[in-house]
């Protein structure tokens, strides 16, 4: 059997297994899916081979992919200034982001090296069977398509799910043929890893979330198709290393422009550094605290238990609610901090005391701008 024929073989089998997994019966777990791909890239070692990447400049392809994804994902969180962020769910100690991320990191990685070797083996047909293959094993893992039982079901999960995988796949192929498996692999990674390490991540919703993950490899594969194509062979080495260097800035940028705008509160979010022990043990010196100002004028929805801050007596404080009173009307939020022995404020809060809701806190990372202030007031 010629090498095509081969590789059209070995594609449709994996599709039919993927299909039968997928709408039938759930053969596979997630460590079972690892082990199947892993299989599947075996076999096609020993039918097809494995060519090296052989790509001019190959170093510097993978430099600017890298940077390229890493200006896409902080763009995203500069939207997120706009919608909001939430607190990422997942144990982000060591051991926690180990035991989350590399089971994941591991699929992804077999995967790659299989839709390379897909790639470069095949042709368009082979191509548009890989993308199948890899939609499906995505869906495989984080939908039970046997479990849909109604039409909005299936409305959402192709407007939210299909398509976007759909998309990244196409992309993701796209760069595997142009740029070689390190291209494909250094995206898919950190779009597929970085919610189990940063511990906030923007809050889309459903809809607008699908809307970016669709738009984001497309717009990879087209500036770095661009960039990097050889058919700007007499400007690509000055290309090259302006366009880094400019990426590199413009991260940086976005960076700080988030930074100062959540610290700025002209938008609903803000950001603070919690400077006093007063709500320890459980928010320390040097946590930072992700407020939401939208309950100022929606004081009504403070519930008792939460964390808030307000402005008093021309301090600012973040204490916890324990009692909601109201006076002709009038809610009054009675405080106090969680640090053992601490006494209830001798103040209420009202409406115009009150900054906001404290989301969640990220521990630690406001330690240096503590420590500058000391300094600076030594």
């Amino acid at each position: 059997m010629k090498g095509g024929k081969k590789l059209t073989s070995l594609q449709l089998f994996t599709l039919f297994i993927l299909i039968i997994n997928a709408f039938y019966k759930d053969i596979f777990s997630n460590l079972g899916m690892a082990i199947f791909i892993t299989v599947i890239f075996i076999i096609s070692y020993f039918l097809l081979g494995f060519e090296k990447e052989r790509f001019n400049n190959k170093k510097k392809n993978v430099r600017i992919l890298l940077i390229l994804t890493l200006s896409l994902l902080t763009i995203k969180y500069g939207l997120g200034i706009i919608t909001g962020y939430l607190y990422s769910p997942y144990n982000r100690t060591f051991i926690g982001i180990i035991r989350n991320t590399f089971p994941i990191a591991y699929l992804l990685i077999v995967s790659e090296f299989l839709r390379y070797n897909f790639t470069t083996k095949g042709k368009f047909i082979n191509h548009i069977l890989t993308v199948v293959i890899f939609t499906l094993v995505y869906l495989n893992i984080t939908t039970n398509l046997i479990g849909l039982t109604s039409l909005k079901q299936i409305v959402i999960l192709v407007t939210t799910d299909i398509l976007v995988t759909l998309f990244e796949n196409i992309a993701l192929t796209f760069i595997s043929k142009k740029f070689g498996y390190s291209g494909s692999l250094t995206y898919t990674l950190i779009m597929n890893l970085y919610i189990y390490i940063i511990p906030i991540f923007p809050n889309f919703g459903e809809y607008l979330e699908a809307a970016i993950m669709i738009a984001f490899p497309i717009i990879l594969y087209l500036f770095a198709n661009y960039i990097l194509t050889d058919f700007f062979k007499e400007k690509i080495d000055i290309r090259v290393k302006n366009t880094g260097a400019k990426l590199i800035r413009l991260i940086i940028i976005i960076f700080i422009i988030i930074l100062v705008s959540l610290n700025s509160g002209i938008f609903r979010y803000w950001i603070a550094v919690v400077a006093s022990g007063s709500m320890e043990p459980t928010i320390k010196v040097g946590d930072v605290i992700y407020i939401d100002k939208s309950y100022k004028k929606n004081i009504e929805k403070i519930k008792e238990q939460d964390v808030i801050v307000f402005k008093m007596n021309g301090n600012i404080y973040c204490h916890r609610v324990i009692k909601i009173n109201q006076n002709n009307g009038k809610i009054l939020l009675v405080t106090k901090g969680d640090r053992k022995g601490q006494s209830i404020d001798n103040w209420t809060v009202t409406g115009e005391e009150l900054v906001g809701r404290v989301e969640f806190k990220i521990k630690y990372i406001g330690l240096p701008s503590i420590w500058l202030k000391n300094a600076i007031e030594r």
